[in-house]
């Protein structure tokens, strides 16, 4: 005599719905896999030694690559990110302005990391789409030749450009989706480093990336309220969402508490760590809302904070 009875229908229904509920719960945080940390960035060079690692690569996850422009190149040294989905690769940020006779092979490293990323995927061709953070100009020097590849998109920097393109109309509240083909990009607006300055969410690894709003380095505001205003924004968005990183623009502290490099430095071999988190960013907003609406210079052992002319 059997130990067990057949379910009855409405017992396989209610263990459905369970099964439903718990993989509906579970799965979105499974599914999400944080990215990983180079452990040295290319950070210039000797006086004297030559720029012979002009751009690093670095896999920080599936799909995912952290590109930074060496500081022999451009004392800036910024930070592009790359992120590939089914149907669409999105390129953040295109660049600083090499030195005199300094190659910067950037368009051909994301053609290559886009063809590599086709290979596994017979039939497949990604669409390429240029957005920036903001639209200084160590973030955009290489949009031009971008402009001339095949089957690409450049997002314009102004504030115009920006709003039409991801359809803010309420600007600088609400939030814009890309979808790149199974993976999702949110687009915040974050106006006060910049005018038309943006942030950008990765679903998939729970990444923010912050562009020159929160870095390791100097947090420069044009716009003090409108920066105010930008970080709340994002500490209500990071309450909602899973943040697993915050990843800027640049690297300009050292590894020692509120230390900072000498401003166009060139050689940063003692430099901090480039991946932030929840912690530095509700810093930074606790440290904006007890200055309150008078700008002044907030050092923090990850960042500072000041006001510079528009």
């Amino acid at each position: 005599m059997p130990i067990f009875s057949s379910p009855t229908p409405a017992t396989l229904r209610r263990l459905n719905c369970r099964f439903l509920l718990t993989f509906c719960l579970v799965a979105p945080l499974a599914a999400q896999v944080p990215l990983r940390d180079a452990e040295r960035w290319v950070h210039g060079v000797p006086t004297g030694t030559a720029c012979t690692d002009p751009l690093q690569v670095h896999e920080a996850g599936p799909g995912t690559f952290i590109l930074r422009e060496n500081k022999c190149v451009n004392f800036e040294a910024p930070f592009l990110y790359l992120l590939l989905g089914e149907t669409q690769a999105l390129l953040l940020d295109t660049g600083a302005k090499p030195a005199e006779g300094v190659a910067f092979p950037l368009v051909a490293t994301v053609d290559r990391l886009i063809r590599d990323w086709e290979a596994q995927r017979p039939g497949r061709k990604l669409r390429l789409l240029v957005a920036h953070t903001h639209g200084h100009r160590d973030h955009r020097f290489l949009d031009d030749a971008f402009r001339a590849r095949v089957e690409t998109s450049v997002v314009g920097f102004t504030p115009e450009a920006v709003k039409q393109f991801f359809q803010f109309t309420h600007w600088p509240e609400g939030e814009a989706q890309l979808d790149l083909g199974g993976r999702v990009v949110t687009v915040l607006p974050l106006p006060g480093h910049e005018v038309a300055h943006v942030a950008f969410y990765d679903a998939r690894t729970g990444t923010l990336f912050s562009g020159d709003t929160l870095y390791p380095g100097l947090l420069t505001v044009r716009d003090w309220p409108a920066y105010r205003r930008s970080v709340e924004r994002l500490v209500k968005f990071s309450g909602a969402h899973p943040v697993t990183a915050i990843l800027g623009a640049h690297i300009e502290m050292t590894r020692r508490p509120r230390e900072m490099y000498p401003l166009e430095t060139a050689y940063q071999p003692e430099e901090h760590a480039l991946f932030l988190g929840l912690a530095q960013l509700r810093e930074l907003h606790a440290a904006l809302e007890a200055q309150g609406d008078t700008p002044a210079r907030l050092v923090r052992d990850d960042f500072i904070v000041e006001l510079v002319a528009p």
